[in-house]
């Protein structure tokens, strides 16, 4: 996939050892949803810093946009005010749910 805004570039390694990459984390977490099982780890691109967090060390703030409208930044675990991975999966979840499905 194209990444049209690195600060919110996400990638996974697949259990076969596929690598694709998602420009918005919430596609990432959707697809993840949608392929349980065949997913091995993640990485997000912190949205403020030139880095790459990986998936068991990954909160999401919300923000006003985001390449795809999930609406998640990436930033460390433990930063005030962040969703942990998994209320940021209950709600991309939710917008899947009410959307035409995952974008």
């Amino acid at each position: 996939m194209l990444i049209s805004d690195p600060a919110f570039a996400a990638q996974l390694e697949s259990a076969d050892g596929d690598l694709p990459a998602f420009d918005d984390p919430g596609c990432l977490l959707s697809y993840v949803a949608r392929h349980p099982g065949a997913v091995g780890r993640t990485w997000f691109h912190h949205m403020k810093e030139d880095r790459w967090i990986p998936g068991d060390q990954v909160a999401f703030l919300r923000v006003p946009r985001t390449p795809m409208g999930y609406g998640l930044g990436a930033v460390d675990a433990g930063t005030p005010g962040a969703l942990s991975l998994e209320e940021a999966r209950t709600l991309v979840a939710a917008r899947d749910a009410t959307q035409e499905g995952p974008r």
